[in-house]
């Protein structure tokens, strides 16, 4: 019982740090967020340039990204990682 214990305390561990690791972008340029990481996918919104978005994943060329209405994927080319506005106070 212990074990099982230790067990789902690791795993509850585990998933709370990889839910803090969520990465912070910022878009590019204005893009179609789909719904899979295919050009020809649905598109299930879109962005504007500026627009803070949060990186939780990465496909191949595809960011799956969480933006203030919408979650889905938006091509790796059309995202800044890390807060632009940090980097340009320099």
């Amino acid at each position: 019982m212990k074990t099982l214990n230790y067990l789902l305390l690791t795993v509850a561990l585990l998933i709370s740090i990889t839910a803090m690791a969520a990465e912070i972008g910022t878009a590019l340029k204005a893009d179609s967020v789909r719904a899979e990481p295919y050009a020809d996918a649905k598109t299930t919104g879109s962005f504007a340039r500026g627009d803070k978005l949060e990186i939780l994943s990465k496909q191949g060329a595809w960011l799956k990204v969480k933006t203030s209405k919408t979650t889905g994927w938006v091509r790796l080319l059309s995202v800044k990682r890390g807060d632009l506005a940090k980097n340009n106070d320099s």
